[in-house]
């Protein structure tokens, strides 16, 4: 990602973790390490590997040089929560 984008859409797929006949009904959070990205709003997203099991936001406006951990947590239709993380590089491109 490069550092002067802004609304760069991301996701976290929790296809693998949530059973099957199962969906995201609430995303908790997603929340980011160091803080000094924009995360956007998160809605549930059918973008991943499963239908409805993807929590999707935007990123923008993070420093040059900096590996973001982005966690994002869900509740399942079946009422568990369940979290995942990811990283993000911000780079010149």
């Amino acid at each position: 990602m490069d550092p002067g984008d802004i609304n760069i859409q991301s996701g976290i797929d929790f296809s693998d973790l949530i059973p099957a006949g199962e969906t995201i009904q609430t995303i908790v959070s997603v929340v980011a390490t160091p803080t000094t990205i924009t995360v956007g709003t998160p809605v549930v997203s059918d973008a991943g590997a499963r239908v409805g099991c993807t929590a999707q936001f935007t990123l923008g406006s993070g420093l040059l040089g900096t590996i973001y951990t982005l966690t994002a947590g869900v509740t399942d239709t079946s009422g568990e929560t369940r979290y995942r993380s990811t990283s993000v590089a911000i780079q010149n491109l």
